[in-house]
């Protein structure tokens, strides 16, 4: 089978979030699918992944007119027929428009941007019911990556269900390792002694930093004094409030905002952390919770969206996600958490952990793809 990719996320240096995903299964198809010839298509040069062979091609060629959507709309369907591609497979939430008998498959990560307002420019919300209805309407499948996307791209798209797959990624890097870190090179604001609770991820409202914020207090204020609060991120998407609410907080001198922080860091800050707090109010999957349970580190969460599907019975849930005394007192609940309960909910979250695997997510989709 010739088997076509939309390859445009490989123009990035460094593989996260949907580069990651697309990384991740064309890795495990190179190594346990030989047998097909596979096609990987961008309108500007990409970075290969290595350990592709010979029956990986690349048609990354600039178009005479800069823009990716019009390439994709009228580029690449010209050079699927010419190559006579039997199956294309679209990873990020769009497909060419159709071209004779070839299968089209896409895949959609989320759809925050359609649940929520204000946390996407105008242009991406256009995006969506421009190219993204669409295209689901064209697949011959539809794959999504938890059962909270489904049922979103069954309710607001208005897809079929019996047309919609659920396909779980793998989760944590095909490469990830528990890092060791030199704790005598960690960046100079971490280097404190009280204990911390912590947030790594984008600076921006989805990620309900402000309910984070306002627990802090309600713990620092009426539980234990003597503890920090680490806010590890960029910032994000209309990130000025959360900026805002942190410096009028009562509790700023509490508060540690390394910005992005690289490897070492960021080991430190899961290896040492008492919780990680991710009170989200959406994700369409949520891989910082494998990450902390990798380390060992309890994860306090929302019961929304894909959370109770990632984090499962190892999971530490509030129900209301903007409910921060509920927050706060899950804090306290883990500070206090007796030595045989923390062995129990170590268990939790291996075996959690051991549900997510990119060669299970990668043959999932290939079976999709060739039935």
């Amino acid at each position: 089978m010739r088997i076509g990719i939309d390859a445009r996320c490989f123009t990035v240096e460094k593989y996260t979030g949907i580069p990651r995903y697309i990384y991740e299964v064309l890795r495990e198809w190179a190594k346990n699918h030989p047998e097909h010839e596979y096609y990987l298509f961008s309108n500007e040069k990409i970075k290969v992944p290595e350990g592709l062979g010979d029956n990986w091609h690349i048609y990354d060629e600039p178009w005479i007119i800069d823009n990716s959507r019009l390439w994709l709309v009228f580029k690449q369907p010209g050079l699927l027929k010419k190559l006579k591609i039997d199956a294309f497979w679209g990873p990020n939430f769009v497909l060419p428009k159709k071209v004779g008998k070839i299968k089209y498959f896409v895949t959609i990560h989320d759809l925050a941007m359609l649940k929520f307002k204000g946390i996407v420019e105008f242009e991406e919300i256009f995006r969506i019911h421009v190219l993204v209805k669409p295209s689901c309407r064209l697949a011959k499948k539809v794959i999504t990556v938890s059962n909270a996307t489904k049922r979103d791209v069954t309710e607001i798209l208005k897809i079929k269900e019996d047309k919609i797959v659920t396909d779980y990624i793998g989760g944590l890097p095909g490469n990830f390792n528990i890092l060791d870190c030199d704790e005598g090179t960690v960046s100079d604001c971490l280097k404190f002694d009280e204990p911390f609770f912590a947030f790594l991820g984008t600076i921006e409202p989805r990620k309900n930093i402000t309910t984070i914020v306002h627990a802090f207090e309600e713990y620092v204020q009426n539980v234990d004094a003597n503890v920090k609060l680490v806010l590890a991120g960029g910032r994000g998407w209309k990130c000025d409030g959360i900026y805002a609410a942190i410096e009028n907080s009562p509790v700023k001198d509490k508060i540690v905002m390394p910005g992005f922080v690289e490897n070492n860091d960021k080991a430190y800050i899961y290896k040492n952390a008492k919780a990680f707090l991710f009170p989200s109010l959406y994700e369409g999957f949520g891989i910082p919770i494998l990450e902390s349970f990798a380390y060992g580190l309890p994860v306090i969460t929302a019961n929304n969206s894909s959370l109770p599907e990632v984090a499962g019975e190892a999971g530490i849930f509030i129900e209301e996600a903007t409910d921060y005394k509920a927050l706060a007192t899950k804090m306290q609940e883990v500070i206090n958490m007796s030595e045989e309960d923390r062995k129990a909910l170590d268990e939790k979250m291996k075996l959690q952990l051991s549900k997510f695997s990119w060669s299970q997510c990668a043959e999932n989709l290939m079976k999709i793809i060739t039935e």
